[in-house]
């Protein structure tokens, strides 16, 4: 593992000096860029002028102790990986550690080699986890962002018909002009009495997994004006929850032209 971590920076904070300068080589040594603290106090200082990759710091510190540093950085500095490196064992710090959200939790030993090749290991690993959600947000951000800006009015609505999501197009087709204002409110309000039921029933087809097909119904603006859509529901899971993504296209010119 270490070989894929040259670029990773590693901020270390611990009173003892001795195990400073030993974590500093080993570290090192696997690839690592080390930058030592003597104190909590310090590490804030450094934190403020760098950014780093991972924090690992000892839990009992005069002043201020690796607890209490790590609600600091949480507060402060968002959700960079931190892991509490320490001797004292008892249940109480580690629920405290878990309580302020720390990464994870290495207990110093007896055996040098074998405690900084776990810590080497779990730097690698709580790094790794870190860039993946970071990569999956940004992924889920820009997809967010077509999809609100997107010329095709979107939807997501839950099993039961609730609006979840619905972009800026689909807003002006029925329109809304404040979007969080109506989200909660169930899609059916906004569907024509006469297209109902065929909502209805191609609904459950799609909540069972029977998606992709085209369907043509009547939807009602917020100021009760029918209007001819064209829609295709998809199945998917959103906010971790099986939901339903409809997409849509205002046909109400050409019907009026066939009739």
């Amino acid at each position: 593992y270490g070989g894929e971590s040259l670029l990773v920076s590693v901020l270390y904070v611990d009173d003892e000096e001795d195990l400073c300068v030993a974590s500093s080589l080993f570290l090192t040594m696997k690839g690592f860029s080390v930058i030592t603290c003597s104190s909590a106090k310090e590490a804030l200082d450094a934190l403020s002028q760098t950014k780093y990759d991972v924090i690992v710091s000892d839990y009992m510190m005069p002043g201020m102790d690796g607890i209490s540093l790590l609600t600091k950085v949480r507060k402060n500095h968002g959700d960079i990986p931190f892991i509490l490196f320490t001797g004292k064992g008892d249940e109480e710090v580690v629920i405290r550690a878990i309580e302020e959200k720390a990464d994870y939790y290495v207990r110093k030993g007896n055996d040098p080699i074998t405690v900084f090749s776990d810590l080497a290991y779990t730097i690698d690993k709580v790094v790794e986890r870190y860039k993946t959600k970071k990569d999956l947000f940004e992924s889920e951000e820009k997809y967010r962002f077509l999809v609100t800006h997107a010329l095709e009015p979107i939807l997501i609505v839950d099993l039961h018909g609730k609006l979840l999501f619905a972009n800026n197009a689909a807003a002006k087709m029925i329109e809304v002009a404040d979007i969080p204002g109506n989200l909660g409110r169930n899609v059916m309000e906004f569907i024509s009495p006469s297209s109902q039921n065929d909502v209805q029933e191609d609904f459950h087809k799609v909540a069972k997994g029977v998606d992709g097909f085209i369907a043509q119904y009547k939807i009602l603006t917020l100021n009760q004006e029918e209007r001819w859509v064209e829609s295709i529901g998809k199945s998917i899971s959103f906010q971790n929850a099986p939901s339903i993504l409809i997409s849509l296209r205002d046909i109400t010119d050409r019907q009026r032209a066939l009739e």
